[in-house]
């Protein structure tokens, strides 16, 4: 019963929990997840479209600067003096030619920022050398030769070189044009270096990471010769799985270096050659931005919720915490017990009233069951008066057979011994007697004292029966005999029987152990001896007798004893006998107790 209140006080809190998280919680987090998914997709737009403006600045102003380098390079190539004077033995006829197609270099190198060298280079050897002329007399030497691809006569090129001075090799971007001259005798080929630094100030301003890459000789790899970020300089530039044309453009997410970012690629071929740039511009931030405003606005739902739903909790749990206790308290009065809370915790309204009334109908309760519980205590009166009634009886039972086994004792000690043992026999017989006498009548004596009675009356049987007959106690050091409460003449019956029907029949030396130990809280008796012992019959059969009076002599004391413990301690204590194999015997009892200074 106590369950199921229970169980329906957590279904009103639940009740409440479940109502707020569907009229609150679910549509706040719907409407959130919604609004915080649409504020991703704008955003992640938006910064699409800044990538894509980049990109797009970024490929038009690299198509800017390779197509006006190589309209530039128009009058170098096809000027029919040029061609002349490049074909022919060099004379003086020549010089006009000559000087002209050297400022005409000279003017391009100054005045276009994007060039950090240009030269012609002829293997005509009767051609003089200047700044920007020079004779080459093994094309197969230049580095820029090696790397163009055999019939390609216009072409750019990514290439390392030596600087201007000769002094580092640089990686440059390079462009290298084939000059026609009247004579097939003499190639002419004009090679322009683009400054990387140039490149870098007028293509990575916007701060976005920029990469720019140009098919290799063998049309198959893309190397960077341009990027923000050094270290990706010279290396292949990383295209999407799908990307198989020249022409392309993407726009989209990708991981470069394990780092996500919008990304924009786009691809043009350079004025009338068969070459291809690639523009990748990345922007690594817009994810991580996006990223911390929808963490803001999480953060911001959860407040939003949270503090609702504490709000709710506390009130649930002080509501059910009420319901709990009225139905706590109507459980335990319906289970007999009044003692129920004096008050009822909260504001006055209909619990409130609730409990006031089951006060009243508990007071009601108390008052008949009052007057029913008085007539049961004089009930039970009358039967506990029966009870010390039947106990003294059974007591009043032990000592005539004690006293008469005690002068037959020293009857037959004066008869065996004459007079020398007499005077002793007498002393342990008055003592006996005293302790026997002092405590007729009596609830409760001290453990040291009926130990010390114990011993009176091992001394007498020893006489008696000298080595027949020995004793020892054994008393467990924590407990305190002085101050520990026992019934009278509880111990001697069964050391008696141990003597007469353990100990007679033995020819050799009889023992007899007492051991006084505390275990868990109980006073934990054995007595032992090294008798003839009996049979598992005789023992059910001494058992049964002990439990069920029945008129014999061999079990009366033991009854008693047996009896007596079960009426004064209760029916839960008592005697518990054990034989030992074919010989000895083991009672063992286990009283409760509790030291006391006030015997």
């Amino acid at each position: 019963m106590l369950k199921h209140a229970a169980t329906k006080e957590r279904k009103i809190k639940y009740q409440i929990m479940l109502l707020f998280l569907c009229s609150i919680i679910v549509p706040v987090w719907l409407l959130g997840t919604f609004s915080i998914l649409q504020l991703r997709k704008q955003m992640a737009d938006y910064n699409k479209s800044l990538v894509q403006a980049d990109c797009i600045r970024v490929n038009s102003t690299l198509f800017d600067i390779t197509t006006s380098i190589y309209t530039s390079t128009e009058y170098i190539t096809n000027n029919v003096a040029n061609m002349e004077f490049l074909g022919s033995d060099y004379t003086n006829i020549y010089k006009d030619a000559y000087n002209a197609c050297e400022t005409a270099l000279e003017h391009m190198h100054k005045d276009m920022a994007a060039i950090s060298s240009i030269t012609l280079y002829t293997d005509n050897p009767s051609i003089p050398d200047s700044s920007y002329i020079k004779y080459i007399e093994k094309y197969e030497e230049a580095e820029w030769y090696q790397a163009l691809p055999d019939g390609c006569r216009d072409k750019w090129m990514f290439i390392e070189h030596a600087d201007s001075r000769g002094r580092n090799r640089i990686s440059e971007l390079c462009l290298v044009r084939y000059v026609g001259t009247i004579s097939p005798q003499y190639n002419t080929y004009l090679v322009i270096f683009l400054d990387n630094n140039n490149l870098k100030n007028r293509l990575g301003t916007s701060g976005f990471e920029t990469y720019i890459a140009l098919k290799d000789t063998d049309y198959k790899n893309r190397t960077i010769f341009f990027s923000t970020d050094n270290k990706y300089i010279n290396t292949t530039l990383d295209f999407p799985d799908t990307v198989s044309e020249n022409y392309y453009n993407f726009t989209g997410t990708t991981k470069t270096g394990g780092k996500k970012a919008i990304t924009n690629i786009i691809t043009y071929k350079a004025y009338k050659t068969e070459d291809f740039f690639y523009v990748k511009v990345n922007d690594y931030s817009a994810y991580r931005s996006i990223n911390i405003i929808t963490i803001t606005f999480i953060l911001f739902i959860i407040f939003l919720t949270f503090v609702p739903a504490i709000i709710i909790f506390r009130y649930s749990t002080y509501f059910s915490n009420r319901i709990s206790i009225l139905k706590s308290a109507m459980h335990q009065a319906s289970l007999g017990d009044y003692n129920i809370i004096d008050s009822f915790e909260g504001s006055d309204d209909e619990l409130a009233t609730t409990f006031e009334d089951l006060k009243l109908t508990v007071d009601m309760v108390q008052k008949k069951e009052a007057n029913y519980y008085n007539a049961l205590i004089d009930k039970q009166k009358l039967i506990n008066k029966q009870q010390q009634m039947e106990y003294n009886m059974l007591a009043s039972q032990i000592n005539p057979h004690f006293l008469y086994n005690t002068l037959e004792t020293i009857r037959m000690q004066a008869l065996a011994t004459g007079n020398r043992d007499v005077a002793a026999s007498i002393k342990l017989l008055g003592k006996s007697m005293h302790y026997v006498l002092e405590n007729t009548g009596t609830a409760l004596t001290t453990l040291s004292k009926e130990l010390d009675y114990i011993r009176t009356y091992l001394s007498i049987q020893h006489l008696r029966f000298q080595d027949r007959v020995n004793a020892e106690i054994n008393i467990s050091p924590q407990l305190d005999t002085d101050n520990i409460q026992i019934l009278p003449l509880l111990i001697q019956p069964i050391v008696e029987n141990a003597i007469i029907h353990g100990l007679e029949a033995v020819n050799g030396k009889g023992h007899i152990t007492i051991t006084l130990t505390d275990i868990s809280g109980l006073l934990h008796i054995v007595i032992q001896d090294n008798g003839c012992g009996v049979t598992e019959e005789e023992l059910e059969h001494i058992i049964h007798n002990m439990n069920h009076h029945e008129s014999s002599t061999k079990s009366i004391g033991l009854y008693n004893i047996n009896k007596r413990i079960k009426l004064f301690y209760g029916e839960e204590y008592g005697l518990q006998l054990f034989r030992d194999n074919a010989y000895g015997f083991k009672v063992v009892i286990d009283l409760p107790y509790s030291p006391t200074n006030n015997i």
